[in-house]
Parts: structure tokens; sequence; C-alpha cells
């Protein structure tokens, strides 16, 4: 379920934020989740909302 909700929240991001489309473009699935869950480990007190806009913005920073 939580998944679907990472998802989600890229989706919008991308449709509303993103300067240059699909911020996660060549990433599976499964590179985003994994990203997220280190965040949650590093970051006990983080919730998936606050995790899922931090791998956002690690993604961004990689990619410019």
């Amino acid at each position: 379920m939580l998944e679907t909700w990472v998802m989600g929240f890229v989706s919008g991001y991308n449709a509303f934020v993103a300067p240059d489309g699909d911020v996660t473009s060549g990433l599976p699935p499964d590179d985003i989740f994994n990203r997220v869950d280190r965040h949650c480990e590093t970051h006990p007190h983080s919730d998936i909302s606050g995790a899922t806009e931090a791998m956002v913005r690690e993604i961004r920073v990689r990619k410019h």
C-alpha cells in the first residue's frame, strides 16, 4: 500500500512540479522504494511523506 502512495506522490510531483518531466526517469520502482526505505532506516522519526520528499530531492540533485 505504501508503495502505491510513493508512486502517486512521484506522479503528482512530475505533473505539477518537475521542471524536466519525470524526476524518476530510468529508475526501476524497486530502486525508488529502496531509496525511501533507506531514508526511513536512517531517519526513524520521518514519515512516508518526508521520506518520499527526501528521495525526490536526492534524485534531483544527482541529475543536475
